[in-house]
């Protein structure tokens, strides 16, 4: 357990994750130029979303101690 902890510690997750994270925002320029939500569709608005809750899952490591307590 505690291996697999160290190993989601490792920058390279979050630096994923600010990777994923800063296409989804870049992709969202869309939205300022004109398109709705209202013409984006369905299965794209879901894993959107599916993405994000991935994204701030793994971000949320960040604000926990390094070493879990017992």
């Amino acid at each position: 357990m505690e291996e697999t902890y160290q190993a989601l510690r490792k920058p390279a997750t979050q630096a994923m994750n600010m990777l994923a994270l800063g296409s989804i925002l870049f992709s969202s320029i869309q939205y300022f130029v004109g398109l709705t939500l209202a013409a984006t569709a369905n299965y794209l608005i879901i894993a959107t979303s599916i993405e994000l809750l991935i994204i701030f899952c793994g971000l949320l490591q960040l604000f926990f101690p390094k070493i879990p307590s017992d």
